[in-house]
């Protein structure tokens, strides 16, 4: 099962003048955008408004202000990644790790805003630390120490893993490239694309099994 099948949309929050039932989503598109082209989430929520097409009063009317809306692209970002960390977590049989990377790292290759939000939103900065530490974070932990845990009771990874550390080292290889992508891509000469989720979940699965 891939990401996309088992996330889900934030919810849209409607009122009597709402003019379309596209303009969070074209916001939330704009404030991505701008978040990935300038490195950082240093742009006025007028630009976005601009960016989508709309009336900076929409923004407003979504997102309250500059906070509320990088809550909710943060939102937009770890909400596919908890939802199918947490169905993978449900389920009797522990996931193909090689797969299951490989949905992962694509998502994040598909959001090249969501490392730079991280970056400067929650690990550098505090703009949306909370939202993550309490909403995001430790439910993705759990989540993927469970399937650690029981990857590994199952003989599909390595038997001696420690889950919390390995959890630890898996997120490192997953998340770190994308975080440095600048050094990554100009050093080590690697394009962060599809090819390199192919290419990273296939390494990352030797690394863990047997």
């Amino acid at each position: 099962m891939s990401t996309a099948q088992v996330a889900d949309r934030p919810t849209r929050r409607r009122g009597p003048k709402q003019p379309g039932a596209d303009v969070r989503e074209a916001l939330l598109g704009a404030g991505g955008a701008l978040t990935a082209e300038r490195g950082n989430a240093d742009w006025s929520l007028a630009e976005a408004a601009d960016r989508a097409g709309v009336t900076p009063a929409m923004v407003g009317y979504y997102f309250t202000n500059k906070r509320g809306f990088l809550a909710a692209l943060l939102e937009t970002g770890f909400q596919p990644v908890l939802a199918r960390l947490e169905w993978e977590a449900g389920q009797a049989e522990a996931p193909d790790l090689e797969e299951l990377a490989r949905d992962l790292l694509q998502t994040i290759s598909d959001r090249p805003w969501l490392p730079t939000l991280m970056l400067h939103g929650v690990i550098a900065g505090d703009t949306v630390r909370g939202e993550f530490t309490t909403r995001y974070g430790p439910r993705i932990a759990a989540a993927g120490q469970h399937l650690i845990a029981s990857a590994a009771s199952q003989g599909r990874l390595r038997r001696d893993l420690d889950p919390q550390l390995g959890f630890l080292s898996a997120l490192a290889t997953m998340v770190f490239p994308f975080l440095a992508r600048p050094i990554v891509e100009q050093v080590l000469g690697l394009r962060l694309d599809g090819d390199f989720a192919e290419a990273q979940a296939a390494h990352i699965a030797k690394l863990f099994t047997p």
